[in-house]
């Protein structure tokens, strides 16, 4: 039987060729055997945010984040999970939360100005006309 760091390097060679799946599948076996590993959550997270299942990806960075409060890369995780959400609200505090822990973290310096943008950016409009066969479609 596999270790827990033999599974996660096998999921990060996973991640790195694009097999979001299968890194999904070695980090969770890995977690099977190393529940408290909070890399191992983290690693998860960004392969459900890459496979855009970012409800996924949201758990496991909450976890992450519950097993090492003080582990700025989680936060990254949580913001990029709430990003995907299009939660923008809650990944800027998650950004925020990160840079508290560690202030000069060019990737949570990033999410967080991300974040703000993506706030702050006119929602589209949809027209009249649209909106009417929408609700024919719906009706």
């Amino acid at each position: 039987m596999p270790t827990s760091d033999e599974l996660k390097a096998k999921g990060n060679a996973c991640f790195q060729s694009g097999d979001y799946s299968g890194a999904v599948s070695a980090f969770t076996e890995a977690i099977s055997i190393d529940p408290t590993n909070h890399v191992l959550y983290s690693n998860r997270s960004g392969s459900y945010a890459s496979m855009k299942n970012y409800d996924a990806a949201l758990a496991d960075a909450e976890k992450c984040v519950s097993l090492k409060p003080d582990w700025s890369k989680g936060y990254s995780r949580l913001s990029a999970a709430h990003f995907g959400k299009t939660k923008y609200d809650e990944a800027i505090q998650a950004a925020e939360e990160g840079l508290k822990k560690d202030p000069d973290n060019a990737q949570l310096r990033s999410a967080l100005a991300d974040a703000r943008a993506a706030k702050s950016a006119p929602k589209p409009q949809v027209s009249r006309k649209k909106r009417r066969k929408d609700a024919r479609v719906y009706a």
